[in-house]
């Protein structure tokens, strides 16, 4: 009988991407992939092991799907990603109810471990992750048929003190440029419009990259660059590449060189030794830079980093309060900045009809899928897929509306 495969993903597009790949392999094997999970046979879990939450989320998914061998028509429940890379050994002894376990650098073996899990065998393949996919491998894309992820490189070699995907995904290895460009030639998104560059690090945020986002018609103009912190003590216990006047000085810069830019960045708050004059100084400077996205994360104490050993560790409930109350400012700085774009006309991704408001929902070149505002759009005589010029009427803290310019 042909195993029908589901695969569950958790995580961030990196994951999404190694699904696809998976989801290739499966379906150039011969076996049926499915969208329900209770059709199953095979169900592979792609799991996120990032932070506490995220381990969390991923430990209640595997023990929800287990329970399909019971009700349902499973015979094997797989698990892949980060959290088997890093959790190998706890997850063989802890949870019996998996039945094949897959590290971050062998999901290329994917047809051969479900092949061995439907018969029993409880094979574990996770080694020291050196593999880097290239554009020969099949991938069926998951996404909409007018927008798809491409990943350039794996791994981490920064180091940075609270992270732990070096412990995950390995040391850095970048794709050839040749083989990234030949992905996107073969994929079925066709004419591509928009590319946005996702996860720059500002140490390697070079004038000639600035340059080419600022001249190309066809990047974004939108920057995402994580900074996770303002204040040079704390970016010095962070590991973290330059100082706060390097970053003043970088984001001068890009703002200078690429017109309406949007920018957005990540912030930790409650870092070892975080103090109440560190987080006031780190309230002054998102008031002051007004970042035009920003995403604010408590510091989890992810064991066998550096970070975790150091001293002067701060309350839960204080980097809580410390989240809530930057967010509160983010709120502020965002319903300044949206009011710009009354009166603009925007290009607009339409991505989806709201039935129920009968609008058009889509995005602008300024705003990521998944972690950004949207548009909403009336007077749309488009298709799903299309970029429509809109004209907006009304900013609000996160999304905008306005009417199509027909």
């Amino acid at each position: 009988m042909t195993e029908k495969v589901k695969i569950v993903t958790l995580g961030c597009e990196k994951n999404l991407v190694d699904s696809e790949i998976m989801s290739g392999l499966i379906d150039r094997r011969g076996y049926s992939l499915v969208d329900d999970r209770d059709d199953a046979t095979v169900i592979i879990v792609n799991t996120c092991g990032f932070i506490d939450a995220a381990k969390e989320e991923s430990v209640n998914t595997i023990l929800e799907l287990a329970e399909l061998k019971e009700s349902g028509k499973l015979k094997a429940l797989i698990v892949s990603g980060c959290l088997t890379q890093r959790y190998k050994q706890a997850l063989m002894e802890e949870m019996p109810e998996i039945d094949g376990i897959v590290g971050t650098g062998d999901f290329h073996n994917i047809t051969q471990i479900v092949d061995e899990a439907v018969k029993g065998k409880k094979p574990v393949y996770v080694g020291n992750p050196v593999f880097n996919y290239e554009q020969v491998l099949p991938r069926k894309l998951s996404t909409a048929r007018y927008t798809a992820y491409v990943k350039i490189a794996e791994g981490c070699d920064n180091n940075c003190t609270f992270c732990s995907i070096p412990l995950m995904r390995g040391k850095f290895r970048s794709r050839s440029i040749e083989s990234i460009v030949e992905e996107v030639k073969g994929s079925r998104v066709d004419g591509v419009e928009w590319v946005r560059l996702h996860y720059a690090y500002p140490g390697f945020f070079t004038d000639e990259l600035i340059d080419m986002i600022a001249s190309n018609p066809k990047i974004c103009k939108y920057v995402d660059m994580p900074l996770q912190h303002s204040e040079d003590a704390i970016l010095k216990r962070m590991r973290r590449p330059g100082r706060n006047r390097d970053i003043r000085e970088l984001i001068a810069k890009i703002r200078s060189r690429i017109p309406d830019v949007s920018l957005r960045t990540s912030l930790i708050v409650g870092f070892p030794g975080e103090t109440e004059e560190d987080f006031e100084r780190l309230c002054d400077f998102v008031r002051e830079i007004k970042f035009d996205r920003l995403g604010v994360f408590t510091y989890s104490q992810e064991e066998d980093t550096p970070a975790s050993r150091l001293p002067d560790q701060v309350a839960e409930d204080v980097k809580e309060w410390r989240a809530n109350t930057l967010m509160e400012i983010q709120r502020t700085v965002a319903n300044e900045n949206s009011g710009k774009y009354i009166g603009k006309v925007l290009d607009v991704l339409v991505e989806r009809y709201d039935g129920r408001s009968d609008v058009y929902v889509g995005r602008s070149q300024f705003d990521a899928p998944e972690i950004d505002g949207e548009v909403f759009v009336t007077n749309c005589s488009g298709n799903i897929g299309d970029i429509a010029k809109v004209r907006i009427t009304h900013a609000f803290e996160y999304d905008l509306t306005g009417e199509a310019v027909l």
